[in-house]
């Protein structure tokens, strides 16, 4: 059975947050956070780590977002 792949914006908007919040959240720029958003740009694992407890998901979650 084919799953829908969840995306950052998908988790983003279910918790109710901006770019701006999340990168402010998890301490980086907002337009740092909209490249990785779009997948114009790669994170690394602390960055990953802060967004998992952001959006109260796992790490390798956060990471299959990346996997397009």
């Amino acid at each position: 059975m084919f799953r829908e792949q969840k995306s950052l914006r998908y988790y983003r908007q279910r918790k109710d947050l901006t770019q701006a919040m999340v990168a402010d959240i998890i301490g980086i720029s907002t337009s740092h956070y909209c490249n990785i958003e779009n997948g114009n740009r790669g994170m690394r694992y602390p960055i990953a780590k802060k967004l998992a407890a952001c959006y109260g998901i796992s790490v390798d979650k956060i990471y299959e977002t990346l996997e397009k």
